[in-house]
């Protein structure tokens, strides 16, 4: 396994929701002025929320997770039964499924300024009502926002890019996401210098997009070695 990946957990999401539902039950919990009408029902709209984005909303914004081969270190789709790219069985890693590493993608990086800027907006409009209304429930309904921005909006913008890559079998520039052609050395957006061969290694090498394997053994083949055919034969 990469050190740079972590993998997904099945009890992330129920955790999630037990520990708003904890939060939002203390007006129940407490004879004081923490159980007041408003606070009841500002943490049962918080919960709501927060229910609605962790089951229904988050997880059609979520990208699919990568198998990670711990030979070859190569990306896989979750449904995959060998490497794409070396062909071992996966044996050790069976189930396991790690989120795309966007790090060394600059499209990516340009999504998460985005997001945190949409963010601070949010955050600066919905803060507006707790100024009002001082509460450490409306504090906590603030955050929920908050805390949900984020992850809602890079994940709108990356799932947007992951359809345009499997449009475009992963033939999209890595700075501004414009569709490459197989002869292009540069984007013609952008004016980056680069062919599509390495757009499509850097896409892959992320997970947020996965080749299938001929596509795989092509992009990885060394310049003297001769390409794979689709039925694996030279």
């Amino acid at each position: 396994m990469t050190w740079r990946r972590v993998p997904r957990h099945r009890w992330h999401r129920p955790l999630r929701i037990a520990v708003f539902g904890l939060y939002c039950a203390m007006p129940w919990m407490f004879r004081s002025t923490l159980g007041g009408s408003l606070d009841k029902f500002i943490s049962v709209g918080a919960f709501a929320v927060a229910l609605l984005l962790e089951l229904i909303v988050k997880p059609r914004l979520e990208l699919p997770g990568s198998r990670v081969c711990p030979r070859c270190d190569a990306s896989s789709p979750p449904h995959a039964r060998t490497c794409v790219l070396c062909g071992r069985e996966w044996l050790t890693d069976e189930g396991v499924l790690y989120s795309p590493y966007l790090a060394d993608i600059p499209a990516a990086r340009v999504a998460h300024r985005r997001a945190i800027a949409s963010m601070i907006v949010l955050g600066a409009v919905t803060i507006v009502p707790i100024v009002c209304y001082p509460s450490q429930f409306g504090m906590a309904a603030y955050f929920i926002v908050i805390y949900y921005a984020y992850d809602l909006i890079t994940g709108a913008m990356l799932k947007r890019t992951h359809r345009a890559l499997i449009e475009h079998t992963g033939g999209l520039c890595t700075y501004c996401t414009y569709p490459l052609v197989d002869s292009s050395s540069k984007c013609p957006e952008c004016g980056i210098v680069g062919s599509v061969s390495d757009a499509r290694k850097a896409w892959a090498a992320s997970g947020l997009w996965h080749p299938d394997q001929a596509t795989a053994r092509s992009l990885h083949a060394k310049p003297n070695e001769p390409r794979a055919s689709a039925s694996g034969s030279p």
